[in-house]
């Protein structure tokens, strides 16, 4: 539990910028979970992996949560909060870029660099190959 705290609540914040009470709840959730299911962990899988993923999921169901919530809220003070929270689907789209992201940006800092000229250009520049070639 101590080996993985710090590094899930900073896996929390960043892809959901929640409170710090909500960051220690998923936190707790999360880690009942864990040891709930610890038998039914796969040896053969990374134990890291497997906690990530139900971190993942404790945060989109926080989300889905505070959305059904927020529905209770009335008037123009609800109208506004209710226009923040987005769509579930669209939340689990932000949080699994936000987690590509930052796995791509790891790959991509071990790349040699000639590579990393070249992807540039391809999809961040958007050149056609010839142009590249030059």
């Amino acid at each position: 539990m101590q080996r993985y705290e710090a590094k899930l609540s900073r896996y929390i914040y960043r892809i959901s910028s929640s409170s710090q009470e909500d960051i220690e709840d998923l936190l707790q959730e999360t880690f009942l979970t864990v040891y709930r299911n610890l038998n039914d962990f796969d040896h053969k899988l990374k134990f890291s992996s497997w906690i990530y993923r139900i971190t993942h999921n404790k945060v989109i169901s926080h989300y889905r949560k505070s959305k059904a919530r927020a529905q209770l809220i009335s008037g123009e003070e609800g109208d506004k909060f209710l226009s923040m929270i987005k769509d579930d689907q669209e939340v689990d789209q932000i949080v699994n870029d936000k987690i590509t992201g930052e796995v791509l940006a790891k790959l991509f800092r071990k790349i040699d660099v000639k590579y990393k000229e070249v992807l540039v250009l391809r999809y961040l520049e958007e050149k056609d190959y010839h142009e590249i070639s030059d």
